[in-house]
């Protein structure tokens, strides 16, 4: 099923929150943009950016690289940090929460 989607702009170092989402009965949604992404990846979910989840991001062989726990908005901060450092290649994003999980194709050039 679809969902709200959950808008999280930082401005100044205030994080602007649009919507948060109770997913019992809903699928978790991920997006990626850009996707294919050069240097700056952002990351949006129907879940609240104050959620706990664990990401996982996996190479294209499969090997988990590295892990991230925290909320939502830290996750996703910390990936778009990480993933600026890293080589172009294809990576899978594992997204977990204590009742859901989703992965996604994440294609840097």
């Amino acid at each position: 099923g679809g969902g709200t989607v959950v808008n999280a702009e930082e401005v100044n170092g205030v994080t602007t929150i649009n919507r948060q989402v109770n997913l019992a009965n809903q699928d978790m949604v991920i997006t990626a943009f850009p996707n294919p992404f050069t240097e700056d990846l952002k990351l949006s979910s129907n879940i609240a950016i104050t959620e706990s989840v664990i990401a996982q991001v996996y190479d294209a062989r499969g090997r988990i690289i590295v892990n991230y726990r925290g909320s939502f908005a830290q996750v996703s901060n910390s990936m778009a940090s990480w993933f600026k450092t890293q080589a172009p290649g294809m990576y899978l994003l594992q997204l977990k929460t204590g009742t859901h999980s989703e992965t996604i194709k994440l294609l840097k050039k």
